[in-house]
């Protein structure tokens, strides 16, 4: 666990250090723990991390560091996220439900608070163990 704690740090210290230009390729588990370093840049994400893979029954935690205010929301186990510049936001999810989910902001900017348009970020996959 201590060790997952010290990646997971060092993860967010290079989103930080490079400007959170790209998703800092950041994955670390631990028994039943997923965890996930995520950088939002120019409303997108790294295309490595558009479908992130878990096992049903994990538990699961995306840290979101973005460049602008945004509301994410995860569809499907109606979790939401309120995310503002360069402050890393964590939301915790127990995949307890097998089945693909998409990931949106629901807005950016000034229109994160009312809901903006939506934008598909990345799709969680929970698969059967």
């Amino acid at each position: 666990m201590r060790s997952a704690r010290i990646v997971l740090a060092l993860a967010m210290a290079m989103v930080a250090l490079t400007g959170g230009t790209h998703a800092v390729p950041a994955q670390t588990q631990a028994a039943g723990l997923q965890r996930f370093a995520i950088a939002i840049k120019n409303r997108r994400i790294d295309p490595a991390w558009r479908e992130l893979r878990v096992r049903q029954g994990d538990s699961v935690e995306l840290t979101f560091t973005s460049d602008e205010a945004a509301e994410l929301h995860l569809h499907g186990y109606d979790q939401f996220l309120g995310v503002v510049p360069n402050v890393p936001a964590t939301l915790r999810v127990d995949a307890k439900t097998a089945g693909r989910f998409s990931l949106e902001a629901h807005g950016f900017g000034s229109n994160a608070a009312r809901g903006g348009s939506h934008v598909v970020l990345l799709y969680l996959e929970v698969h059967p163990r």
